[in-house]
Parts: C-alpha cells; structure tokens; sequence
C-alpha cells in the first residue's frame, strides 16, 4: 500500500438550480483537487486482505480543509491523523509486527514533495 487517494462530490442547491462541483478523476477539472496521502515506505498488503476505514472532511478557517484518517483490517490498523493547511501525520502499522510507516502531508503542496527528502 503505498497511500490513499481521496476525492469529493459537493451539491450547492439553489432555489433556482444546483450545481455540482466534483474532484472525482473521471469529471472534469476544478479550482479543488484530489488528494493523495502517501507514505514514506509503502506497506505490503495481501490480496486476501480487506483495508476499511473512514475519512471526516471538515472544513477550516483558512478556506481548506483538515481530513481525520482512521481505519482497520484485519492486518493493518491506519492510526489516527489528519491533514489541512497546515502539516498532519499519517502513519500506517502492520498489526502484529514492528513494520510501520507514516509521513508528514502538507495539503497546500501536494505534488512531489514528500516524493523526495529536500534535506
């Protein structure tokens, strides 16, 4: 596993029309963009492994958002974190071993970054 990709449908209803904004990779392009969570060292998962969770979208004062990642399988638990404007953690634990990874996310720079260590 070497990340998450997550994107979003919004419905803004008007009294008079709706109109549907969404960052889906089949739709056409907006002003928001999906969003790739990656981390530092992929994980190995099994084919007959099933990964499950949920992600809480909650919108901020800085016109972003911060996102709640957690989940489970039955061999893999993806902790607790978050990303937005500012920098969030995500780490993902082999459950049962000592293998892990996490990564620091900064939405605002979603391109390449983590793809390499600037230091």
């Amino acid at each position: 596993m070497h990340g998450l990709a997550c994107w979003f449908t919004v419905d803004f209803i008007g009294t008079a029309a709706t109109v549907v904004l969404s960052t889906g990779p089949w739709d056409t392009g907006t002003h928001w963009y999906q969003c790739r969570m990656l981390l530092k060292q992929p994980i190995a998962v099994n084919r007959s492994q099933t990964v499950f969770g949920n992600l809480h979208f909650t919108a901020n004062n800085k016109f972003s958002y911060d996102i709640n990642m957690e989940g489970t399988s039955d061999k893999m638990i993806i902790m607790t974190g978050w990303i937005g404007l500012f920098d969030g953690e995500c780490v993902v634990i082999l459950d049962g071993t000592s293998i892990s990874s996490a990564n620091t996310i900064r939405l605002q720079d979603q391109m390449y970054h983590y793809m390499h260590n600037a230091a």
